[in-house]
């Protein structure tokens, strides 16, 4: 069996399931963790809907079950193989543990691709620094 290169964080977040999953679907929260292709828009993310970068890579919501699961499917044109033979994509769990949330990011599995180590490499700096500001903007939006 080959090993997985799989990215995997995990933050506690004190604020409700709906904060956080306002700013894992909010254009307007996404663009401060995360890249967003020039003129994106403002609507929400929804099942089907797609985050494409022409030519470079683009992101389809795969699942999507509000406040509790969100999974984008990542696929990059010069990958050798069609999108369908990656499971490769950007996978957010929220779990309701008391007061707050476990948010747990998954990134991956980059062990199917040509220089996958360095994706995942990528993909380590990329969850530490997003999974803090995400928690960071969950946190700051008012609820009751």
């Amino acid at each position: 069996m080959s090993k997985q290169l799989i990215v995997h964080n995990e933050v506690v977040i004190d604020a409700p399931a709906s904060a956080v999953w306002e700013v894992l679907v909010n254009p307007q929260y996404i663009k401060q963790w995360d890249d967003l292709p020039e003129g994106y828009g403002s609507d929400h993310l929804a099942l089907g809907g797609v985050i494409d970068w022409a030519g470079y890579s683009r992101l389809t919501v795969v699942e999507f079950e509000p406040q509790q699961r969100l999974r984008l499917a990542l696929y990059v044109p010069k990958w050798p193989h069609p999108a369908e033979h990656y499971n490769i994509g950007y996978t957010f769990t929220l779990l309701q543990q008391g007061d707050h949330i476990l948010l747990t990011v998954e990134i991956g599995d980059f062990a199917a691709i040509p220089n996958g180590d360095s994706y995942y490499e990528e993909s380590v700096k990329f969850g530490n620094k997003a999974v803090q500001i995400i928690k960071q903007l969950a946190e700051q939006i008012p609820h009751r």
